[in-house]
């Protein structure tokens, strides 16, 4: 687990320009720690780290950059680990996903930014 915003930022725009080579899609999941006292979401946190491609910390909000997988996959596993288990609430979570959400890493940059926010005050 990496906790910079910038190399984030040096990971997402390398995997924005393979996925547009290459003609795939990315996601990226925001999950931002409400409840700090919940040791399950902890266990959260832990399984997406196992199942994503990168995980950046920045402060209690996490981003995981999933390759090759769209947005429903994404909250599908979300789900698994979060509402399948009770866990209603303690946490805030976004998710945005290439291309749909940005056809430039300049737009995408934004929206991250935006939804990093947005998990904070959720």
């Amino acid at each position: 687990m990496l906790s910079d915003y910038n190399l984030m930022k040096n990971l997402i725009e390398y995997e924005f320009y393979c996925s547009k080579r290459y003609r795939r899609y990315f996601t990226i999941l925001f999950f931002t720690i409400q409840d700090r006292g919940n040791d399950e979401l902890v266990d959260v946190v832990n399984e997406l780290i196992k199942e994503s491609d990168c995980c950046i910390q920045m402060g209690e909000t996490f981003s995981f950059l999933f390759s090759e997988t769209d947005k429903d996959e994404v909250l599908d596993l979300l789900c698994k680990y979060t509402y399948d288990k009770g866990l209603l609430r303690g946490y805030a979570y976004a998710l945005i996903g290439y291309p749909e959400d940005g056809k430039s890493i300049q737009m995408l940059m934004t929206k991250i930014r935006t939804q990093i926010l947005m998990s904070k005050t959720a």
